[in-house]
C-alpha cells in the first residue's frame, strides 16, 4: 500500500506471490499449479464462479447467492471426503466432484 518496490523473495515471504522460481522453471511450475487448481476440490470451482458473478449483484442478492453456494458445497463428494479424512486424521484426496 506504500508503493515501495518489493523484491521477488520479499514478495514471496509476505505472501504477495505464491512462489518464486528461476525463469527456466516458470512455465513448468505454472502448469503444475494450474493442474493442481484444475483438479482441486469442487469448492475451488464454486469460489471462481462466485468471484465472477458476485461483482454484478446487489449486496442482498450476493449474500443469498453465497449462502446457496455454501449449502451446495456441503453436498459435494469432496466435502464428504474432507470430513472423512479429518475424522480419520489423514490428508484429503479431492477429485473435484
Amino acid at each position: 500500500m506504500t508503493g515501495d518496490m518489493v523484491g521477488a523473495k520479499e514478495a514471496e515471504r509476505i505472501g504477495l506471490v505464491e512462489q518464486v522460481v528461476p525463469l527456466d522453471e516458470l512455465i513448468p511450475t505454472a502448469e503444475k499449479l494450474a493442474s493442481r487448481l484444475a483438479n482441486g476440490p469442487a469448492s475451488t470451482i464454486m469460489i471462481k464462479k462466485a468471484i465472477n458473478e458476485l461483482s454484478e449483484m446487489t449486496m442482498e442478492a450476493s449474500m443469498d447467492y453465497s449462502i446457496r453456494l455454501q449449502f451446495q458445497s456441503t453436498r459435494t463428494e469432496d466435502h464428504n471426503e474432507a470430513v472423512k479424512a479429518w475424522l480419520e486424521k489423514r490428508k484429503s484426496v479431492f477429485r473435484g466432484k
